[in-house]
């Protein structure tokens, strides 16, 4: 009976539950990460040390740092994280030096899981391609490397010493024959 005469005080809400968030103070880390209980969240590598707001709603999250905003589907799951693929390519583009694009080119495909993990195994292990190229094709978009982890393997070649290689300008699988003069390897 109160409730009937109290309804027509009563005003709908202005914000719904979906819409509420809680909002956390969050720095962007050095890598290019903001990690609210155990998830990392990824954020552009310009919004390094960036203090900002982490936004967290029921299904989602926001992280507002400076003059970036990106929004990421939440994470539930202990250690799980959210990488964007955009963030992913714009970090390995800000690395400077060929060696540290490589290695961090590795990271993000490791990231990916055990599948990633057994196809870097299988490049380094089978010898007849460069795995630096190799990585270089199979890094971001992460599209990209998804496709790649599932390819079939080729079958290992034998490789020739590289004196033999480059004295005949090309590789063979020819049987070896006997060790050139001008060569001081131990495996020819």
């Amino acid at each position: 009976m109160r409730l009937e005469e109290e309804r027509p005080r009563l005003r709908p809400l202005k914000v719904g539950p979906a819409d509420l968030a809680l909002r956390v103070p969050v720095t962007v880390g050095p890598t290019a990460e903001v990690i609210h209980e155990s998830h990392p969240y990824s954020m552009p590598p310009e919004a390094i040390g960036i203090p900002g707001t982490l936004y967290l709603y029921r299904d989602r999250v926001r992280i507002v740092a400076g003059r970036f905003a990106v929004m990421h589907e939440r994470k539930f799951k202990s250690g799980d994280g959210s990488i964007l693929p955009e963030h992913r390519a714009q970090h390995v583009a800000a690395v400077s030096g060929t060696r540290a694009k490589r290695y961090l080119q590795r990271e993000h495909l490791l990231k990916l899981g055990p599948d990633a993990l057994a196809y870097l195994t299988e490049l380094t292990h089978r010898g007849d391609a460069p795995v630096a190229v190799e990585i270089e094709s199979a890094a971001p978009p992460a599209g990209r490397a998804i496709r790649l982890v599932g390819k079939p393997r080729r079958k290992p070649q034998r490789r020739e010493p590289p004196c033999r290689s480059l004295a005949q300008s090309t590789p063979s699988t020819k049987p070896r024959s006997p060790r050139p003069a001008t060569c001081r390897s131990s495996i020819c």
